[in-house]
């Protein structure tokens, strides 16, 4: 897969989460939340915050040269989205609705999608180091 389009399509699923998270948590957590418990919800509107300083990271490296930051970018989203994938099965069996897949789905292909480009982005810069 191109990374330039991994990163955009990243940035657009993080973005439109973090945006999502910070201007409507409950509705984000889809009923997993009792809305009265505002810490929680103060909590999710930083994790939004965070979830979108990572899509406009990954929007700013998308068509970034092979480099050691592009490939820490690379990396994080790598670990990041497969952490994500495992809570989101994690909290889907512990009852979370059941349109949970749909974030299960999305984050295992940006794992598989980051590690798959990663590794060939990273082994293609080695070698061109080497030459």
């Amino acid at each position: 897969m191109n990374l330039n389009l991994l990163f955009a399509v990243s940035s657009i699923y993080l973005a439109v989460s973090g945006l999502g998270i910070l201007i409507s948590p409950t509705t984000m957590m889809a009923g997993a939340l009792d809305p009265a418990t505002l810490v929680v919800i103060d909590a999710l509107r930083g994790l939004g915050g965070a979830i979108l300083g990572i899509a406009i990271i990954n929007w700013m490296a998308r068509n970034s040269e092979e480099s050691k930051a592009r490939n820490g970018i690379v990396l994080g989203n790598t670990i990041g989205f497969a952490i994500a994938t495992i809570f989101s099965i994690l909290s889907r069996l512990h009852g979370y609705p059941v349109f949970g897949w749909i974030f299960i789905v999305l984050n295992l292909l940006l794992t598989i999608g980051f590690f798959a480009a990663g590794r060939a982005s990273m082994s293609a810069s080695a070698a061109s180091r080497t030459s």
